[in-house]
């Protein structure tokens, strides 16, 4: 079981070229306009909540409040406070994980990984991972579960910013050309979450043997016209009507004219 040193920190000023970035970080990805708007803040306000270092050799290793330090220098201050506390490597990277699991808006594949490296660095089981970090240990399985896609599938949910609860539902397929052709059609078609469960079931029971993603047409494509009329006009017959369609093309002009017969009124 792990468990952090708590000797008595300090609180001291230290310049910002001083300080080295952490060398595990929970998140990959920090917004500009929240920065800017933090920054902003800064430049009113001041720095209100110290970051926390450890020292390494001459320098600092920041552990906690990096979003602070990036706005913090964009401000243009030269120094930030900050809480000095004696650290190893395993109690630094714990307490940053912590720490942004707790205060950050993480993405869900990113507090995956957290919550991995977390139970790697302390040796905390589920049921201590998940009063570690406050939260039910049910929330926190279905987390550590995203840590089995693979990175071509995970890439592909970060691209197309696909909702937890759809990737939920990815996860309960094996194969890796399945998914990406499901995130592909579950983006292609701008599926709810029932739409995306349905076609999982759908396909975990073998009712659908292939999933097909649409073919992308480029902007002014006369062919994803062309197919839309020509289903438009099956979809009548199918329904009883009398269509007929026909098509001209020119120099200047592509012309569709669909014709449905109108039926003969009977006498009485």
């Amino acid at each position: 079981m792990f468990y952090l040193n708590y000797k008595k920190p300090k609180l001291i000023y230290i310049p910002i070229k001083d300080i080295l970035p952490a060398f595990f970080k929970s998140r990959s990805y920090f917004e500009t306009t929240r920065l800017d708007e933090l920054s902003l803040s800064i430049k009113r306000y001041g720095v209100l909540q110290p970051v926390l270092v450890r020292k390494v050799g001459r320098k600092y290793e920041i552990i906690a409040g990096e979003r602070r330090l990036r706005a913090a220098y964009i401000a243009g201050l030269e120094k930030i406070p900050a809480i000095l506390r004696e650290m190893s490597d395993d109690e630094a990277a714990s307490c940053s994980i912590m720490e942004n699991l707790q205060r950050e808006n993480l993405t869900y594949l990113e507090e995956s990984d957290s919550l991995c490296k977390l139970a790697e660095n302390t040796g905390y089981n589920l049921h201590s991972l998940s009063y570690a970090i406050c939260k039910n240990k049910d929330k926190v399985e279905e987390k550590i579960r995203f840590k089995k896609l693979s990175k071509d599938v995970r890439r592909s949910i970060c691209y197309h910013k696909i909702p937890e609860s759809h990737a939920k539902q990815v996860l309960r397929l094996t194969n890796d050309e399945m998914k990406l052709k499901v995130i592909s059609k579950i983006v292609e078609n701008n599926y709810d979450y029932t739409q995306t469960k349905e076609l999982i079931e759908k396909l975990l029971i073998g009712e659908i043997p292939t999933v097909h993603t649409n073919k992308k047409y480029n902007k002014g494509d006369m062919r994803l016209f062309k197919n839309t009329m020509k289903r438009l006009v099956d979809m009548m017959k199918q329904n009883g009507f009398r269509a007929i369609s026909s098509e001209k093309d020119d120099k200047d002009f592509y012309e569709y004219t669909i014709r449905v017969k109108k039926e003969k009124k009977t006498s009485a």
